[in-house]
């Protein structure tokens, strides 16, 4: 009996592993504005400051780098409407919820997207996120987040590098945005960081600035001499 006890809990406790690996989750739609310009799914034509290569579309999973290094004031946004388990028991059933304080110029917001309901995608387009959850676990809908940074400003020589991190292993610290499927369970968090730095300005090595001066010190004395044998 003892022997059936323990092989009843490993096949539960296998189920519920391989429950929990199988959770599908899928980026229905995920858009970027940068000063003002959309950059859509699938669309082409992103800036060369954008980089995906950290960044599965499919799933919504991974990190993208946006560098902006032009002098003046800028705003950065990325909105995100992942699906979790949604052939398994629809997407209406997620509520949204946040971590920690934003810091400095961050802005979010998390909403229904608003095919029916709710206004994310607008406010994101017009870059107006109202730093609010329309969609906390008392009113389950389907979810969208966004966020990002709002008229940050560069001066000449800096440029900024803005992360947009998507996972469904929770951030160690800082500010982060969730999406909840509770019947799955699964969570997708998205966390954003601004970094901003002095360009790097490559300095020519000695022998490359050397080079001309030799030569040019090498022709005036080759102009002297002949002026004194003259």
């Amino acid at each position: 009996m003892k022997s059936l006890a323990i092989c009843t809990f490993a096949v539960l406790l296998l189920a519920l592993v391989q429950g929990a690996a199988a959770v599908d989750v899928t980026m229905y739609e995920w858009d970027l504005n940068v000063d003002g310009a959309l950059y859509s799914a699938g669309g082409s034509g992103y800036p060369a400051g954008v980089d995906l290569t950290g960044f599965d579309p499919s799933t919504g999973l991974g990190v993208i780098a946006v560098q902006v290094n032009e002098p003046g004031t800028h705003t950065v946004l990325g909105f995100f409407d992942a699906e979790i388990d949604e052939a398994v028991n629809t997407f209406f059933n997620e509520f949204g919820d946040t971590h920690g304080s934003p810091a400095p110029g961050q802005v979010w917001e998390i909403d229904e997207p608003g095919y029916v309901f709710g206004d994310i995608h607008n406010n994101f387009i017009q870059m107006t996120l109202d730093n609010m959850n329309g969609v906390p676990i008392s009113a389950p809908d389907d979810v969208a987040m966004a966020t990002g940074w709002h008229q940050f400003t560069l001066g000449e020589g800096q440029a900024a590098t803005i992360l947009f991190s998507l996972s469904m292993t929770p951030p160690s610290s800082g500010f982060y945005l969730l999406h909840t499927d509770p019947q799955s369970p699964a969570t997708v968090y998205l966390q954003s960081s601004l970094a901003i730095e002095p360009v790097s300005v490559s300095v020519p090595e000695f022998p490359t600035l050397a080079l001309p001066l030799i030569t040019l010190i090498g022709l005036l004395l080759t102009v002297g001499a002949v002026r004194r044998r003259r």
